[in-house]
């Protein structure tokens, strides 16, 4: 990609080092370019990038002495190419997941379900958002999902959020009128390490179980022991004393999950979290599993789930009147809102 200059905005297309931050969607701003030191070559040799996260290139800055400035990251050429793109503006679709601390969103083109929801919710406050082309119809979740709710879990609410540590924002979960007034409060990204009893985040009337990533792997794969060992992830739950429900954490399922069971309603329900790194055949191959081990449980069925990118699963239905249904991100019930799999009603 060509940059016009210095101070233009742009993003990471492909990761380059997920330890330091360096992946695909990281935003910055070029501070300089580095010209090649053959004069029978106009092709610049680096690109200096400022990263809007200075914890971004964190890693590579503390190896490399020749930068323009403290805080920028050297980006060199890869195939012949740099992996940089221009990013004035973005799409709702390639921002998801990234939290910033200002943004300028434009409701103009929203065209489906939980699509406004992303977009807004990209900021740390609402100071550091501005809304362009507002129109309240732009903002709505799936009608399906909404229905298929109120008429088989009526009587128990759920609610989900990518919490992104929840020792930073715990007080943030308490202040959350829709949270607590939930029976079930489903959170990834805990960040909590495996040892933590956690009794600082106890809330009144609930109760709390977490599955910490290190607990969530073992070493029979490199990308295993990997995950094992990266900062984050996680997933938590609180559920109300005022209801029976069975939490069960668990370990080496090789995903950031955990499950329960309410009988009450008669439902059984997964929560997963996805990492960006974790490679989507393998990931399909182990929430195989978890759909296996929750169909052993009588009553409904649901997975309650953060999954980074689109993943799909062939699998045979339990349907005897179909041979082969498509288990994909339609059949989870996400925040962004989506149907039911026709062929696989069974699994909600």
């Amino acid at each position: 990609m060509c940059f016009s200059g210095y101070w233009s905005k742009g993003y990471v297309k492909k990761n380059i080092d997920v330890a330091g931050g360096l992946v695909n969607g990281a935003f910055g701003t070029v501070v300089h370019i580095s010209e090649s030191q053959n004069n029978d070559d106009d092709f610049p040799s680096a690109i200096h990038v400022e990263f809007d996260n200075a914890n971004v290139g964190k890693i590579q800055r503390s190896k490399t002495r020749q930068r323009f400035s403290e805080n920028s990251t050297v980006i060199e050429v890869q195939e012949d190419q740099f992996p940089l793109r221009l990013a004035w503006a973005c799409t709702v679709h390639k921002v998801q997941g990234l939290t910033v601390d200002k943004a300028v969103v434009s409701l103009t083109k929203i065209f489906t379900a939980g699509q406004a929801y992303v977009a807004l919710s990209r900021v740390r406050s609402l100071s550091g958002l501005i809304i362009e082309d507002f129109k309240e119809s732009a903002i709505f979740c799936n009608k399906k999902i909404e229905d298929s709710f109120t008429e088989s879990l009526g009587r128990l609410k759920i609610a989900l959020l990518n919490v992104q540590s929840l020792k930073a924002h715990f007080q943030d979960v308490l202040a959350h009128k829709v949270l607590m007034n939930a029976d079930c409060i489903c959170l990834t990204e805990t960040w909590l390490n495996a040892d933590e009893k956690a009794q600082e985040l106890q809330i009144p009337e609930f109760v709390f179980k977490h599955n910490p990533r290190a607990k969530c792997y073992d070493n029979s794969t490199a990308l295993f022991t990997e995950l094992k060992h990266q900062r984050g992830g996680g997933v938590g739950m609180y559920c109300s004393d005022k209801i029976k429900c069975n939490i069960i954490t668990p370990e080496h399922w090789n995903l950031e999950c955990l499950y329960f069971i309410v009988p009450h309603v008669n439902l059984t329900a997964a929560l997963l979290y996805r990492p960006t790194t974790y490679k989507s055949d393998m990931f399909r191959q182990q929430l195989l599993h978890v759909i296996e081990e929750i169909e052993k449980h009588p009553g409904q069925k649901i997975i309650i789930s953060e999954i980074n990118g689109t993943t799909w699963i062939q699998s045979k239905c339990s349907k005897s009147n179909h041979r082969k249904g498509n288990i994909n991100r339609s059949c989870l019930y996400e925040r962004y809102g989506r149907h039911k799999c026709q062929c696989c009603t069974n699994l909600l």
